[in-house]
């Protein structure tokens, strides 16, 4: 979660930063409390973690790929040029 931050700071301007921060927290939330039930459920129906872990490992390339679509902002001084 520290990496939100610096993600935030480098692609946002700073007038979206609370909502950025917001959006991220609340994502982050979503799937700390989701995780463990999804969990759960995969091992109660397949009977094993494998399944869990493919999950996870398609989650974290999903992540990676939006992730890469962020560029960050050029900057002059302190202000934010949005391209």
């Amino acid at each position: 979660m520290p990496l939100y931050a610096v993600l935030a700071r480098e692609n946002f301007p700073l007038r979206m930063m609370g909502t950025v921060i917001g959006g991220t927290a609340m994502a982050g939330s979503f799937g700390m409390a989701t995780g463990p039930v999804l969990g759960g459920w995969l091992y109660d129906r397949f009977g094993s973690y494998g399944t869990l872990y493919l999950v996870a490992w398609g989650f974290g390339i999903v992540a990676v790929m939006m992730a890469l679509v962020f560029r960050p902002l050029e900057r002059s001084g302190d202000v934010a040029i949005i391209a």
